[in-house]
């Protein structure tokens, strides 16, 4: 389809007509579209459906997706009595489906015995993601077992266990959510249905399968990335003090175990320095309890002051020639700092981070270490403001993570814990102050692979991180609405502010890795295509050059 105007009619079936809509000349608008019965506008609609797909192809907003209720004046139709047409446009949208479903009288959804224990949503459905969030009351405690359907097959089983801070109004740890990335065998070029539904119930969450449309991909997967680019860590830790900086604010049982396991799993030379946000529980009496035998240095404040400005100025109190940015909610399980150390003395390495797991319930509601940061990438995300997509970065969890315990580079790593030299880390200033809790530790690790150095990963020990504790811990009240919008604008204002920062030099950067086929920063390669109208030039390409032919379709049957 060509013209201002783009989009398709994907589904008439028996009670609703969808379809996608993109005004190419205003793509931040949502369009309006009329539904046409042998030539008379019978209905209206505004496009209001999540449809990432389709925004990110299209680099517009994200509600692209309508649909129109399908009454009893809607019945028996045949092609061409109904149409759908932009308001404004002067040509219909096309249809995808050569056949039509009957309209008919639905049957009434499938009730469970346990109805009202079991709730949830699928809030994000589109070729590439199925994601929403699951309840299961009548397994307390435990995350609920959501089933996975493509067209009526059972695919996977995910748990629903993932953190927001919007579900701590229904559980008291606030993990409900769920995600499953649709593989590419999914894209055969035609009209799936997607459903999930929570184990042992019958009904899918939004009560039937809902359809999509995959694009064609033939193309075979790409050819595993490279193995990483070894490294030469020192065969035993320099000597010299390690200066930890701990940010604390009414974290006294965090901080009691941050200590209790320095004292038995990591031993000096280590100096503390502790910077407490004008704390009311009793953290400085858990400090003061430590302080002789960790060598704590306590600078209590009169204020909470950003992440940034804190570890800054808690590094300029420090008197190690290595600085270790240290979270309150670490507990170690052994000692990382040789391997940290030893990877530090590496040619070109300023930052090594650690690998971390993170205590989450299982199927059966006993918690286990999960790891949950394998270094920190970068992958293309709509969230550049006006539903334009850029990169963002994201934690390398368990099923990204690299086999085995070699070091190696990444583009970023957590300042959960990250060891630099305190020299290096004040030259350049420490972490950008412009950031309120969050991307400071990103930002920083760019900065420094721009000035030409290395951030990598020891990957031989792994330690624990109770990264929800401080969102969810004892004491930590349920967000308001109020408090949750101004969460929302501050991650929008630290997204915007990396963005202006490192956004075109990372664009450069990532451009460069993915035509060297350099491993950590892209998981694959680049590929180089050509569009070619008919089969005879491809097919004459992949005979006599060995290339790849492949069918690409957006839309068409």
């Amino acid at each position: 389809m060509s013209g201002r105007f783009q989009g398709w009619v994907e589904v008439v079936g028996a009670d609703r007509i969808t379809g996608w809509c993109v005004d190419t000349q205003a793509l931040g608008t949502r369009p309006v579209l009329e539904l046409l019965l042998r030539g008379q506008v019978v209905a209206q609609s505004q496009t209001s459906t999540d449809r990432p797909d389709v925004a990110l192809y299209f680099k517009s907003q994200r509600l692209c997706g309508f649909g129109f209720e399908r009454g009893p004046g809607l019945g028996d139709l045949q092609p061409g009595e109904v149409l759908v047409r932009p308001v404004g446009g002067t040509t219909a949208l096309p249809f995808l489906e050569p056949h039509w479903a009957q309209a008919e009288a639905l049957p009434a959804p499938a009730v469970a015995e346990d109805a009202g224990l079991v709730e949830g949503r699928l809030e994000v459905v589109s070729p590439e993601l199925l994601s929403g969030w699951a309840l299961d009351r009548r397994s307390p405690g435990q995350p609920a077992q959501v089933e996975i359907e493509v067209d009526g097959e059972l695919v996977a089983t995910v748990l629903a266990n993932g953190y927001a801070q919007r579900f701590l109004a229904q559980v008291p740890d606030g993990r409900l959510g769920f995600c499953w990335p649709v593989p590419l065998g999914c894209w055969q070029g035609g009209m799936r249905r997607l459903a999930a539904r929570v184990r042992g119930t019958a009904t899918p969450l939004e009560g039937e399968p809902i359809p999509v449309y995959f694009p064609a991909r033939m193309l075979p997967p790409p050819a595993p990335p490279p193995p990483p680019a070894a490294l030469a860590p020192a065969a035993v830790a320099p000597p010299g003090l390690v200066s930890a900086v701990v940010l604390n604010r009414n974290g006294a049982a965090l901080l009691e175990a941050l200590f209790a396991s320095m004292a038995r799993h990591v031993p000096g030379p280590l100096e503390v320095v502790l910077v407490d946000h004008a704390s009311t529980d009793a953290s400085l009496a858990v400090a003061a309890r430590w302080q002789e035998r960790l060598g704590i240095r306590v600078e209590a404040l009169g204020e909470n002051r950003s992440f940034s400005a804190s570890n800054n100025h808690g590094a300029r109190l420090a008197r190690g020639e290595y600085l270790l940015l240290l979270n309150n909610d670490i507990s170690f399980t052994s000692n990382p700092l040789p391997a940290m150390l030893r990877l530090l003395a590496a040619p070109g390495v300023v930052a090594a981070g650690a690998r971390l797991a993170e205590p989450v319930p299982d199927a059966e509601g006993v918690v286990r270490p999960v790891l949950h940061h394998d270094g920190i990438g970068f992958r293309l995300e709509l969230g550049g403001g006006q539903g334009q997509a850029c990169w963002l970065p994201y934690e390398v969890e368990a099923a990204g993570a690299v086999p085995g315990d070699a070091p190696g580079p990444v583009p970023a790593a957590t300042a959960a814990l990250l060891l630099l030299r305190r020299a290096e880390y004040l030259a350049m200033g420490g972490l950008d102050e412009g950031f309120d809790y969050g991307f400071e530790d990103v930002e920083l690790c760019l900065r420094l692979g721009r000035q030409g150095g290395v951030v990598a990963m020891a990957r031989e020990a792994v330690e624990l991180h109770q990264r929800s504790a401080t969102r969810t811990g004892p004491g930590v009240a349920v967000p308001s609405a109020a408090v949750a919008q101004a969460t929302a604008r501050r991650d929008q204002e630290n997204r915007r502010h990396l963005l202006h920062a490192q956004g075109a030099w990372l664009k450069r950067r990532l451009r460069r890795a993915a035509l060297e086929g350099e491993p950590g920063w892209r998981e694959h390669g680049c590929r180089i295509g050509f569009m070619q109208c008919g089969g005879d030039a491809a097919q004459g390409m992949a005979g006599g050059l060995g290339w790849q032919g492949a069918l690409l379709g957006w839309g068409e049957p």
